[in-house]
């Protein structure tokens, strides 16, 4: 069984900006919550391609005394009415509670579930028979990818990458495998597990070209800034494989791990 764990602030609903405190966070209040476009859709395709999916989040809003249990319990109810409405589901939800910096003593733990820790996913993996290896982690920050990568998982990033990020995520070991701008991108990736990508072989340099832009455009459903750069970058991947190939096209991708970097 193959899963797509989510990150829940950021990416299945809105950040909260709290001014009196300069921060951006997770939403403390059920009124606050508000789900982001496109993430019920996103989810009935992961499903209909076969994925759990399944939360894996840090909420240490009770640790830091910001919301109570009643809170989050409301919080989690109106994310699963506002998901059902669009007929999307949830087959699990791993929360951890724990903050270094607690109130409380009970929740001021040096815990395996907080990532970039993978503690959530393994547990996840024991109780629901999860293969990590065929399993995605989705989220909008690094210790989402340091989490998945540690649990053996593929990984995708949301967001708009920016370069001056790439030595942090070589220090962190928490380069991921995919950037996209948000949970509906992931769709038409997660669709290629299903099923070959088929691509005639290229007559010429410029229909390799065309042919691959095209389908990376598909696959990750972004428009692909600065082609030229990116033209040249899918030239030298493909000179140094020296053959045709039968293409699967997010494990291509994956492959050309400056190309994210180009744009």
């Amino acid at each position: 069984m193959k899963a797509v764990f989510l990150d829940r602030d950021g990416v299945i609903n809105e950040l909260i900006y709290y001014a009196e405190h300069g921060i951006v966070d997770s939403p403390f209040t059920v009124e606050q919550f508000r789900l982001l476009p496109g993430v019920a859709q996103a989810i009935n395709i992961f499903h209909k391609s076969g994925f759990k999916v399944i939360i894996a989040s840090n909420q240490p809003g009770m640790a830091k005394g910001h919301m109570s249990q009643e809170s989050f319990d409301k919080i989690r109810q109106k994310m699963k009415q506002e998901l059902a409405k669009e007929g999307a589901f949830l087959d699990g939800e791993y929360y951890c509670f724990h903050h270094p910096e607690a109130t409380t003593e009970t929740l001021r733990v040096n815990c395996q579930c907080r990532k970039p820790r993978p503690g959530l996913l393994l547990q996840a993996a024991r109780d629901l028979g999860i293969d990590l290896s065929q399993s995605w982690m989705v989220g909008d920050s690094l210790s989402d990818i340091k989490a998945g990568k540690d649990a053996g998982c593929r990984t995708i990033l949301l967001g708009r990458m920016k370069c001056e990020l790439c030595h942090l995520m070589d220090e962190e070991d928490a380069r991921p495998d995919l950037i996209v701008s948000n949970l509906l991108d992931t769709a038409p990736i997660l669709l290629t597990e299903r099923k070959e990508v088929e691509m005639k072989q290229p007559n010429d340099e410029r229909d390799t070209i065309a042919t691959l832009e095209k389908r990376i455009a598909i696959l990750t459903g972004a428009r692909l800034r600065n082609k030229r750069k990116i033209k040249e970058a899918i030239l030298v991947q493909d000179k140094l494989r020296k053959k045709s190939i039968g293409w699967d096209g997010a494990a291509e991708i994956r492959k050309w791990r400056d190309l994210r970097c180009l744009s």
